[in-house]
């Protein structure tokens, strides 16, 4: 099983950790805290069994470092952007353009595929209000009054009958 087959950053830690007979304490010894104090091996089992995650981006370099894997996929396992990324200080429509290429994958070699639709291209109606890309507008979907569709009443949240602590309709 590979490094990229893990799910999440705990299970690649262990994986890694396990494949060079490491035992926890020994990691645990290579990975300094903000303070420069070693995380405890108890700290790092909570991370391998996904109970925690890592605190700063220092300690994912340090586990990319120790372990020999690509920081760039810890990063992603983790659910951070690295600091390099994050001080771009990219606009919204940039930050929107790369997660449109990071969501299409990887590009096969040799072949050239059309840029992704931005969301200039999604349908608005005439008045400019805010459209889902299906053409539904937002007050249709939130059931708004007088859009022709509201949500049905939820049978617990009923008024409540007076004098009496119990849902009207709900028997106990």
């Amino acid at each position: 099983m590979s490094l990229k087959e893990t799910t999440t950053f705990g299970h690649a830690i262990s994986r890694a950790r396990k494949d060079k007979a490491w035992a926890l304490k020994d990691l645990a010894a290579l990975v300094l805290r903000e303070d420069g104090e070693a995380i405890s091996p108890q700290y790092l089992n909570d991370i391998e069994h996904d109970r925690r995650s890592p605190t700063s981006d220092r300690m994912v370099q340090q586990f990319a470092e120790a372990l020999e894997i690509d920081p760039d996929w810890l990063y992603y396992l983790a659910g951070r952007f690295p600091e390099d990324v994050r001080m771009k200080k990219m606009s919204e429509d940039e930050v929107a353009q790369a997660m449109v290429a990071f969501r299409s994958g990887p590009k096969p070699k040799g072949r050239r595929s059309p840029p992704p639709a931005s969301r200039a291209s999604w349908p608005r109606s005439d008045t400019g209000s805010s459209r889902n890309r299906f053409g539904a507008g937002l007050a249709a979907a939130r059931g708004t009054p007088g859009t022709g569709w509201e949500p049905p009443p939820h049978p617990t949240l009923r008024a409540r009958s007076r004098g009496s602590n119990r849902l009207r309709g709900i028997r106990s």
